[in-house]
């Protein structure tokens, strides 16, 4: 099987609908890879609806320093993320943990397309209860935030989700 990348970042250039085309191509291709977060580095400023509606996460500007890319980097790694389930299988098996997760799956799934159209409060505290019980902190902690209103965490929100479903289509 080949090795699954962490993330892929696109220049925004001079020609940004090629560089959409690729990211809505790597969004259609199936399993795991169609799931890796897609980071767009733009010279310009964008619309960031557009830019998710083509399959972009989130927007590195051109303008920042080495530093500043690596801290925003950073955040979109899946390193631990699955800490709390392989903890979870462990104690009460695989096979019961699985069913659990899957549905948790699919909920953030559904979440995090519905995240710029509306926010159903509800089902964001359930993500983020869940998502504390399956060892899943920092999603937990930015659901949370968006289920108590709070609107400034909309993109915390959509990269924590983005990257722990990433985590969880991975090869394990």
């Amino acid at each position: 099987m080949r090795p699954v990348p962490d993330l892929v970042i696109v220049m925004l250039d001079e020609r940004p609908r090629d560089h959409l085309l690729l990211a809505r191509q790597i969004r259609a291709l199936p399993g795991p890879i169609g799931t890796v977060p897609v980071l767009a580095y733009a010279a310009a400023d964008l619309d960031d609806t557009v830019l998710r509606d083509n399959g972009i996460d989130a927007v590195l500007p051109a303008r920042c320093s080495a530093a500043e890319i690596a801290d925003r980097v950073a955040g979109w790694s899946p390193a631990g993320w699955l800490d709390g389930i392989t903890r979870l299988a462990a104690a009460f098996g695989a096979a019961e943990i699985a069913p659990i997760v899957a549905a948790f799956h699919t909920q953030i799934g559904e979440a995090v397309a519905e995240l710029d159209h509306r926010t159903n409060r509800t089902t964001a505290h359930q993500i983020a209860g869940i998502a504390g019980t399956l060892g899943f902190h920092r999603l937990g902690q930015s659901w949370l935030a968006v289920s108590e209103g709070d609107e400034t965490m909309r993109d915390s929100a959509r990269r924590d989700a983005r990257v722990a479903l990433h985590a969880l289509n991975r090869p394990r």
